[in-house]
């Protein structure tokens, strides 16, 4: 059964191919509809909101929209489409957000998974930009000339701001991957840890990014927690083959964090013992601990 407190069941990772409706394969068990809006109300029907995480400003290389308006996308500096590779190796161009006819594209997309597919939560990943523009402006070029890369950015995040508060449905937008700085004030919730690819919980003693330096990378941010936005604490994996103390390790990490916490196990085979661990972090305190000595040691020991 899924511990108490969970709200929201997040379908994470969906590029271009969310755009057309398709549901991951992994969303769906056999013989079920291929399709979001079916998710969306499967989620609904066992009393839980649906969020789903996507790249609202990439699509992939191949895609129908690319060859027929690729005046939609940025541009390099020979004024072909430009593209970035993702971590996990995934190519993808970049919807030029300054351009009225990319705007009107997300803006019917970003519609349809409000209000078609019915999704309670919409978090949007910006490592194309991040990754992009915002990390190399100089080679890529955008079709509003008077706009600084920064500008561009926070017109991005304008936009799915403004198609949210348009919806008549309450529709929490939240965010990943961005650029901190330049993303205050556009996201109720930011998973604040960019650089972190990983799951919380997975390998810590063996991983390099270990839980020590993962809290403390966490804790920087720990005193912007409600003000600037709520901190999301990244996803926790606790199940089995995990080690126990690994996972009670992890937990209390993101009990300390104060802020919304993900759960990357599959609950349906999640045993009850580490279920109950799991309950023990609801209801949130929404209030995140503060390191005392946060700029003397690298990781800082005491909380």
């Amino acid at each position: 059964s899924i511990p108490g407190g969970i709200e929201y069941i997040q379908i994470e990772s969906i590029r271009h191919r969310s755009w057309e409706g398709e549901a991951p394969a992994e969303a769906n068990p056999p013989n079920a509809p291929d399709d979001m809006k079916w998710v969306a109300d499967l989620i609904h029907s066992k009393g839980l909101k649906a969020g789903l995480q996507l790249a609202p400003f990439c699509v992939d290389c191949d895609s129908d929209l690319l060859k027929t308006h690729p005046e939609y996308f940025l541009q390099d500096s020979e004024k072909h489409p430009a593209s970035v590779v993702s971590p996990d190796g995934t190519e993808g161009a970049l919807l030029d957000v300054s351009h009225p006819g990319a705007q009107a594209y997300i803006r019917e997309r970003m519609q349809q998974i409000i209000g078609e597919w019915g999704y309670d939560l919409v978090n949007a990943d910006l490592s194309g930009y991040t990754m992009g523009p915002m990390f190399d402006f100089d080679s890529f070029v955008w079709h509003d000339k008077s706009l600084t890369v920064v500008e561009l950015y926070r017109k991005g995040i304008a936009l799915l701001n403004q198609i949210i508060q348009e919806s008549p449905k309450n529709v929490l937008l939240a965010a990943c991957n961005t650029c901190n700085g330049p993303s205050i004030g556009g996201f109720p919730l930011n998973d604040v840890l960019p650089n972190y690819s990983g799951q919380i919980g997975k390998g810590l003693w063996q991983d390099k990014t270990g839980i020590k330096q993962l809290v403390s990378g966490y804790a920087v941010y720990l005193p912007v927690h409600g003000i600037t936005w709520t901190n999301a604490f990244g996803s926790l994996l606790i199940g089995e083959p995990i080690p126990l103390n690994e996972a009670i390790v992890a937990l209390t990490a993101a009990a300390l964090s104060g802020g919304v916490v993900t759960c990357g196990d599959d609950l349906t085979t999640l045993k009850p013992a580490r279920a109950e661990l799991l309950a023990k972090l609801f209801p949130l305190s929404q209030q995140a601990a503060t390191p005392v000595d946060l700029y003397e040691k690298k990781s800082p020991p005491i909380w």
